[in-house]
């Protein structure tokens, strides 16, 4: 669910929420239990951090699917090893997609692993939602797409925030980045954590769906 529909469908929620107030429910175990992985808008109806993070951002033009994933406000965003992995894209692309994608959890041990890869960017653009899309390749012309968040769609429980915010600040320090996409061919080290996202034609996409989201380390070689 992308864009104006999801976010008028966002907006429902946040209404029925507001209208019925928030329901009230036995202590929380230690870990949250997850969602069903069909619904993305379940997460808004979580009376707990988790919910409250997403809730803070339904008005916004932020996005919906795994987006507790995408920014490090799920259930399992202290699962993620802060051991980083070396890889290239080769090796990315070869990750076997999962079955299931949860919305508020990560399928191990992709999404729960900081990988680095040294790479070319190819193009970039900023998205709908708010990303910072950048498409990087191989010299086999091998692609994987990485994207940045904007902060403000970063829930203050993330892990990640003050990373993603630092990433963020040094791609605008050398480009502009803009709603068209540009094209570069800049030597660059890029530190991520494994997503696998739904495809929907992505530029750069690759055949797993397998994308460094959120980019929290961004280092320029030329």
């Amino acid at each position: 669910m992308r864009g104006g529909r999801a976010r008028l469908v966002v907006l429902a929620a946040v209404g029925a929420v507001a209208f019925l107030g928030t329901p009230s429910v036995p202590a929380a175990p230690h870990r949250s239990a997850p969602t069903n992985v069909d619904d993305p808008l379940a997460v808004y109806f979580r009376p707990d951090a988790v919910g409250r993070s997403q809730l803070a951002l339904a008005i916004t033009a932020c996005g919906t699917e795994r987006w507790t994933v995408k920014t490090g406000t799920d259930d399992d965003r202290h699962r993620v090893s802060t051991t980083v992995r070396d890889v290239s894209i080769k090796f990315l692309r070869g990750r076997s997609t999962p079955a299931t994608k949860p919305q508020t959890g990560r399928v191990a041990p992709v999404e729960t692993t900081i990988y680095r890869v040294q790479a070319r960017l190819r193009k970039y653009v900023r998205e709908n939602d708010g990303d910072y899309h950048l498409v990087l390749v191989d010299r086999a012309g091998r692609s994987i797409v990485a994207e940045i968040p904007a902060p403000s769609c970063v829930g203050s429980i993330s892990p990640f925030k003050a990373a993603i915010r630092s990433v963020r600040a040094r791609m605008d320090d050398h480009y502009t980045v803009t709603t068209g996409f540009k094209t570069a061919n800049r030597a660059v080290v890029v530190r991520g954590i494994g997503f696998f996202d739904y495809f929907h034609g992505q530029t750069g996409m690759a055949p797993n769906d397998l994308e460094l989201h959120p980019v929290i380390g961004l280092r320029f070689l030329s």
